[in-house]
C-alpha cells in the first residue's frame, strides 16, 4: 500500500520544475498531484490525476511495480506486442529528444542534422533538449543548472538543430507546401554537407496541428535512404492506433506520452524504435543525469533505482487511465469524440471577445494524418472588449492560472497553458482540449444511466461553465 504522502511525493519525482508544486498546491501547469474537483480540460499541457487512479495506486505496492511490466501492458493495450520494438521509457517528451539524438550519434561517425518543426508548439525546451542543452533548471536526477548549458558533450558537439516555424507574422497557418518547401530545402543541404538527418513529423502539436504530410516524408525517405531518419512526436496522445502502427511499419521512431491526452500525471514518455535500431551497448553513464538505465532496458530483471520511482509510478497511473480509455466502446469513443468537436466550437464561437484558431493548414492532405478523426484541443484568442487588442501572453497566463484558483472562479476549470503563435511571441492563446478523463466520466453516465442524451448534455453543461468562468475572468484581468 502506497501512503497519501508517499504518493504525492512519488508523482512530482524524477522529472524536472514543472513539476514542483507551489505555494498554492499546484505546478506551474495548474494541476495538482493530489485529486482535486474541477472541469479537466487542460490535456494538451497536463491533467492532474484522477480520483480513480489515485485510488488505484494506492491499492498497489511499490515494491511490485517494474519496467517490463509497464513495457508489456503498454504494447499490448497498443496492439503491439508482435513488432519486436525497442520500447524506451524517458520522464518526459522533451527528455526523449535527447536519447533520440543520443542513438543516431552512437550510429554514425557523421554529424546529426536534426531538424525540429514547429518548435514554439511542441515544447519550449524540446529544441535545447534535442541538442543536448539542459533544457530546464532541475533534471530527473535532482541535479541543477542553467537553461542553455551544455548537458551531455558527447551528443552536443554531434548535434545541429535547425528549426522550421510553421506560422507567419500574424499567428495563421503557412500552408503545406510551404512548410514542406522549407524542409526540402534543408534536406538537401544536409545531404551536400554529408550529414545523417533527424526530421520530426508533428502528429498533433500543442494547438492540434498535423505537420508535414505523412506523404511528404515518405517520398523523401524513398529518395533520400537510410541516412534519413523520421521522430513522430505524438506526445500528444491524440492519434489512432493504426496510424502509429503503420509509422513503425515505415521504420520510423515514435514517441508518445500517458499523460497528455490519456490523462496521466505528468511526465510519463516513450519511445518506440523499429527493430532496426539497435540499442544494446548504447548506454553511456553520462545520460544517468537525465534517465534510468531500467527504463531504457526494462526487463524482469532490472532493478529499478530507488532514487528513480517517480518515473515508474507515474507510468503506472498512465496505464491505468490508458487501459480504462480503450475499455470504452470503440463507436461510443467515436461519438464522445464528434461531440466535443461540434459542442465546444459551437459554445466558444458566439461570442466577440474569443477568437478560435484553425488547426488545419492550406493543402494539408487530411488522409494521411495521424490525428484522432476528430479536432480534440481547441485553440482561441481572448479579448476584454470587441475594441481591444488581444490578450498578451501574460494576461492569458494570469486568466490561466485564476481559473484553477478557489478565490477567484467560483467552478475549477483547466485549461491547456497559454502558448504563443507568433514567432516573436506577441500573440498568445489559450486552448479548450477533450481527453481521456472527461470520455470515462462521460462513459460512466452512460453505463449508469444508459443514456446517452444524457452525457452529451452534461458535456454541452460542463462547456458552458467553462466558458462563464473563462468570460468572468475577462473582467477582472490586470491592465
Amino acid at each position: 500500500m502506497i501512503i497519501d504522502s508517499e504518493l504525492k511525493l512519488l508523482l512530482c519525482q524524477n522529472a524536472d520544475s514543472r513539476s514542483i508544486t507551489l505555494a498554492n498546491g499546484l505546478t506551474k501547469y495548474a494541476t495538482s498531484p493530489y485529486p482535486i474537483d474541477h472541469l479537466p480540460f487542460g490535456s494538451c499541457t497536463a491533467s492532474s490525476i484522477s480520483k480513480e487512479t489515485w485510488n488505484y495506486l494506492t491499492k498497489m505496492n511499490v515494491s511490485d511495480m517494474n519496467w517490463e511490466d509497464v513495457k508489456n501492458r503498454f504494447l499490448k493495450v497498443m496492439g503491439l506486442e508482435k513488432m519486436a520494438l525497442n520500447v524506451v521509457f524517458t520522464p518526459s517528451g522533451t527528455d526523449a529528444e535527447t536519447f533520440v539524438s543520443h542513438i543516431l550519434v552512437e550510429s554514425s561517425d557523421k554529424l546529426l542534422k536534426n531538424i525540429l518543426i514547429a518548435p514554439n508548439e511542441i515544447g519550449g525546451g524540446s529544441v535545447l533538449a534535442a541538442g543536448a542543452f539542459r533544457f530546464d533548471q532541475l533534471t530527473p536526477d535532482g541535479s541543477s543548472g542553467d537553461v542553455g548549458d551544455v548537458l551531455i558533450n558527447r551528443i552536443n558537439h554531434k548535434v545541429n538543430t535547425h528549426k522550421i516555424e510553421i506560422r507567419n507574422e500574424s499567428g495563421d497557418l503557412l500552408p503545406e507546401s510551404i512548410i514542406s518547401s522549407k524542409c526540402s530545402e534543408i534536406l538537401a543541404l544536409s545531404i551536400e554537407q554529408n550529414e545523417q538527418i533527424l526530421v520530426h513529423l508533428v502528429a498533433g502539436s500543442k494547438t492540434n496541428v498535423h505537420t508535414p504530410d505523412k506523404s511528404f516524408l515518405e517520398k523523401e525517405c524513398q529518395s533520400i535512404g537510410e541516412n534519413l531518419h523520421v521522430l513522430v512526436d505524438a506526445a500528444q496522445g491524440r492519434f489512432s492506433r493504426t496510424g502509429i502502427k503503420k509509422c513503425l511499419e515505415n521504420g520510423w521512431i515514435v514517441m508518445t506520452t500517458g499523460s497528455k491526452f490519456f490523462g496521466g500525471p505528468p511526465f510519463s514518455s516513450v519511445i518506440l524504435f523499429p527493430s532496426k535500431y539497435k540499442l544494446n551497448d548504447t548506454w553511456n553513464d553520462d545520460l544517468r543525469v537525465l534517465f534510468d538505465i531500467s527504463a531504457i532496458y526494462p526487463t524482469q530483471n532490472s532493478l529499478v533505482d530507488s532514487e528513480r520511482l517517480g518515473s515508474l509510478v507515474r507510468w503506472y497511473a498512465a496505464l491505468n487511465e490508458i487501459q480504462n480509455y480503450y475499455q470504452i466502446p470503440k463507436k461510443r469513443r467515436y461519438e464522445f469524440l464528434k461531440w466535443f468537436e461540434e459542442d465546444a466550437l459551437r459554445t466558444l464561437s458566439d461570442n466577440d471577445l474569443i477568437e478560435v484558431i484553425t488547426s488545419v493548414s492550406e493543402g494539408s492532405d487530411i488522409s494521411s494524418r495521424l490525428l484522432q478523426s476528430n479536432l480534440t484541443i481547441i485553440t482561441f484568442k481572448l479579448r476584454k472588449t470587441i475594441d481591444s487588442e488581444w490578450c498578451s501572453m501574460a494576461e492569458l497566463r494570469e486568466i490561466h492560472m485564476n481559473l484553477m484558483n478557489e478565490k477567484t472562479t467560483q467552478n475549477l476549470v483547466h485549461l491547456g497553458q497559454p502558448v504563443t503563435i507568433t514567432p516573436d511571441g506577441s500573440i498568445g492563446a489559450l486552448r479548450l482540449a477533450f481527453g481521456g478523463v472527461v470520455m470515462q466520466q462521460m462513459n460512466r453516465i452512460v453505463e449508469d444511466s444508459d443514456s446517452m442524451e444524457k452525457a452529451r448534455l452534461e458535456l454541452c453543461k460542463w462547456l458552458k461553465t467553462a466558458k462563464k468562468e473563462l468570460i468572468n475572468q475577462l473582467v477582472g484581468v490586470s491592465k
